[in-house]
């Protein structure tokens, strides 16, 4: 079985450092692991994204 660890917080406030820290952490342990950016999913997911007032 797996699990999820999401991290969540204010822009510029480290999360994506933390996840990369975390994934070092994990694969040192021999576990597996998947890093989801938004960053990285945003332009695939909403190419061309409105936003309404």
């Amino acid at each position: 079985a797996g699990f999820a660890v999401w991290l969540t917080g204010m822009p510029a406030s480290g999360k994506t450092t933390l996840a990369h820290a975390l994934q070092t952490h994990l694969a040192a342990q021999g576990i597996p692991t998947i890093l989801l950016d938004s960053d990285d999913l945003r332009p695939i997911l909403t190419p061309q994204p409105t936003y309404t007032p």
